[in-house]
């Protein structure tokens, strides 16, 4: 029973995580078809008009190259969530696609707009590791290193000296970094239990040596040893033993 059931939300995971990733690849299609340039839509750092982009820059793309670049790491690392998380899932990614906005608007340089889901892939892979870290529970350290095996070289992103003169968003990955890290830890609690303890609720043996007599008292020894060859012995019995001074 219990293996069908995983398999039941391995299936129901694998839909909505091609679900949400159809998003995004159903946006850039449309502003390629038609020619919206939406990207103009994305975020504008410490300009209150650009908060909108909070919302949009994970959705907008500068190519098929970006897009296709973030859509792979994006479906597993969602996948995940909601394999470990399920219900609880939507809050966590909402609140990592929201705090990872957020910061890039706040730490982000003014006049620049920034586009693509890489500041939440950045959130979700840093969620992942530090809860497979602290969580302890074996399927999530499983993922969490599947994460680092496979994303490990996005480290080199939250370096900004790298992407000067590109169009990078450092600030994005950094965000995301930030937010992911910071998130894990508050919500510690939540997910699959741990393994119970394989030596838990065990009974004792019994003490084969309660009655050995280095563990009892001195004054139970003394009242318990050997009696003394003349204890009980009177001293009218003592004079007839023919013991003389």
């Amino acid at each position: 029973m219990k293996e069908g059931n995983d398999k039941k939300e391995t299936r129901r995971a694998a839909l909505y995580a091609s679900l949400l990733v159809a998003v995004p690849c159903v946006v850039h299609i449309v502003n390629a078809c038609f020619s919206l340039r939406l990207q103009r839509f994305g975020l504008a750092p410490h300009d209150l008009r650009g908060l909108s982009g909070i919302l949009t820059m994970p959705l907008l793309h500068a190519g098929w190259d970006h897009l296709l670049s973030n859509m792979p790491p994006l479906w597993v690392l969602t996948f995940g969530l909601i394999l470990f998380y399920r219900e609880k899932s939507r809050t966590i990614f909402a609140y990592l696609y929201l705090m990872s906005g957020l910061f890039t608007w706040s730490i982000a340089s003014a006049g620049s707009v920034h586009i693509g889901a890489s500041g939440v892939i950045y959130a979700l892979a840093a969620f992942h590791f530090v809860t497979g870290m602290i969580r302890r529970v074996p399927r999530q350290m499983a993922f969490a290193l599947l994460v680092a095996f496979l994303y490990g070289g996005f480290v080199w992103a939250f370096f900004p000296s790298l992407y000067r003169h590109t169009t990078i968003s450092w600030e994005g990955h950094f965000s995301g970094l930030v937010s992911g890290i910071v998130l894990a830890i508050y919500v510690r609690r939540w997910g699959p239990p741990p393994p119970p303890d394989p030596f838990e609720g065990e009974d004792e043996e019994p003490d084969e040596d309660m009655e050995a007599y280095w563990k009892i008292p001195d004054e139970e020894q003394s009242s318990s040893s050997v009696p003394d060859a003349w204890e009980g012995v009177g001293l009218s019995e003592t004079a007839s033993l023919g013991i003389y001074p």
